[in-house]
Formats: C-alpha cells, structure tokens, sequence
C-alpha cells in the first residue's frame, strides 16, 4: 500500500509525509512480552513497549531508517515514550478508581532494561521498584490513598525518597539520546522529524500540559534540537483554550509548531467552532494545521474541515 502512495504521489508531484506510531504496539508486545512495559508489579503491559529496550530502539530506528529511505518529506513521530496505565488495548484495564499517582506509580516501567540502565547511572532499580511495589499495597488491598491529590515530583520524592527523581531523570535522558539517533538516521535522507505531542490529552482541563511531560519521559526542551516542529494534539471544545495551549507551546519550546484537531465529538461540536478554532491557531502563527482521525469522521465533518480551511485563508 505504501509503495502505491508513494507511486502515486510522484506521478501527480505531490509531497508525502509520514505519521508512524512507535510504542503503542499489541501485535510485538503478545508476540515478545520481554519487550513490553513491566511495572513495579511484575504486570506486563503487551500494548506498551518499552523504548530503553535495545531491541525496542533499534525497532524505532530501523522503522525511521526504513521510511525515510522512501522518498518521503516528514515522519510525524507518535508514542515515541511510555504511556499511562489508562492508554490500553481491547478492553479497559482497570475498574476501580485510580487516583493520579497510582495510575503513574503502576504504568511505570521496571523492565530488565529499565532497571539496568538505572543502575548503570548510579541508581538502585531493585529497591526504587520494591519501594513503588510497596507502596501499591494500600491501593491493591482496600482503597486509593491518594484520591483526589495531584501528582507532582515532590510528592513522589516525599512518598518514595529522592531515588525516584533520579529514576525520572534517567528515563528523560533515555528517550532525548533516542531522539537524537532517530534525528540522525533521518537527517541522512534529509528527511524532517515531527513530534506528536499527546500530553494534552492526559487532563483536558489542564492548559500547560507540558508541565506534565516528565510522566511520559519526555523532556521538552532536551528534544526541541531534534525535532523540526512540535504537532500538540489540541483537543479543546472552545477556540478559546485552543488559543491558551497555541500560546503555552509558544513560550515553552518555540520554534516551528502545528496543531492537530478533532472535527468531532467530543472536541468539537460544528462548523462554527471548528472555523474558529483554525482561525486562532493561524493568527498565533502556526501555518500547518492537521486534523485527526478520518476514519471516525462523518461527511460533515469533512465539509467543516474544507469550510475551516477555505474561510481562514
């Protein structure tokens, strides 16, 4: 199929950008559990694999490598870092209520690998993951301790010592030299990387997602270097918090930025709205503006993306 888009668009001189999704994967994660996110519990999470697992970078890199060896202009880069225990497969993981420390707490990955890069750093994996185990016991046994408080470094650093910052830092570095690979292995093609940004949709109250990106791993600033352009998902009902995440992703990372929006339910409620949501984002100067996901849309709302276009031009 790729090879005939590709064929295509050559024969009408279009350009072709790719959106690959990297961590998110059941078909690798049943057939190689050792290559899936391991918590604290032992659990494996088969939909969730694990970037510090060798085989897992070079799966990324090698798909990188692979498509930009194609001819393509951009590979839009999704899940490229771990996830939540909520982002799950065919059926909901969890029917008891999951504060936000718990839902970090048992998503966060003690692989083989994890632990062994860690103490390659001068950490103790062993006992951070006993600790986390331990401290889960409460929540497995009779109820959430944390219910209804926020998640935040320095109470995770209160709950579980310091060693726990320098696992999050560990785990930052770990997916900045990957960027950095991946941004190399591109650049011989002269092929741009792109960085999807799901953070905004962790708390879809939360208008500086990005103070939140240390639960996925991911630092920012650290990767700014390697990616041409930020793409946030900027799933919000009103023009108005479109604007605020457009201006929060202006002061954070700067540089080139585009935005993804949903025509749809329950991001977007008509073509007024959508209209007013691409007229915001091209006046705080983002140029390119993608809209996600066909496959779920009606065929009105592919008239309210062709009306958003044409009547913000």
């Amino acid at each position: 199929m790729l090879e005939s888009v590709l064929a295509s668009a050559k024969k009408y001189g279009m350009e072709i950008n790719a959106w690959c999704v990297f961590m998110h994967n059941s078909a690798i994660g049943f057939t190689e559990p050792s290559a899936s996110v391991m918590n604290a519990l032992d659990n494996h999470f088969v939909s969730e694999l694990c970037p510090s697992n060798p085989r897992v970078a070079g799966y990324a890199i090698g798909m990188i490598s692979d498509l930009a060896s194609r001819g393509i202009s951009s590979v839009a880069v999704e899940s490229m870092h771990w996830h939540g225990a909520r982002h799950d497969e065919h059926h909901g993981r969890f029917f008891m209520e999951l504060s936000a420390t718990t839902e970090f707490l048992i998503s966060l990955c003690f692989c083989t690998s994890c632990v062994a890069i860690f103490n390659d750093r001068g950490g103790n994996g062993e006992v951070l993951k006993a600790k986390i185990a331990d401290a889960l016991q409460p929540f497995l046994t009779d109820e959430d301790p944390w219910l209804g408080k926020p998640i935040t470094r320095e109470f995770l650093a209160e709950l579980l010592g310091p060693e726990i910052l320098k696992y999050l830092t560990s785990r930052e570095t770990t997916l900045t030299e990957i960027y950095a690979y991946l941004h190399k292995v591109a650049s011989v093609h002269n092929v741009r990387l792109s960085y999807v940004d799901q953070v905004t949709i962790m708390d879809f109250e939360n208008q500086a997602p990005m103070n939140q990106s240390w639960l996925i791993g991911i630092d920012n600033k650290a990767i700014r270097p390697f990616v041409s352009e930020f793409l946030p998902l900027m799933y919000r009902s009103t023009a108005e918090h479109v604007g605020l995440l457009a201006r929060h992703y202006t002061e954070v990372v700067g540089g080139e930025i585009s935005a993804i929006l949903c025509p749809t339910f329950p991001d977007n409620d008509s073509e007024k709205t959508l209209i007013e949501k691409v007229r915001v984002l091209k006046n705080a100067g983002m140029k390119s503006i993608d809209f996600y996901l066909l496959d779920t849309w009606r065929p009105k709302n592919l008239q309210w993306v062709k009306a958003a276009l044409e009547r913000t031009a």
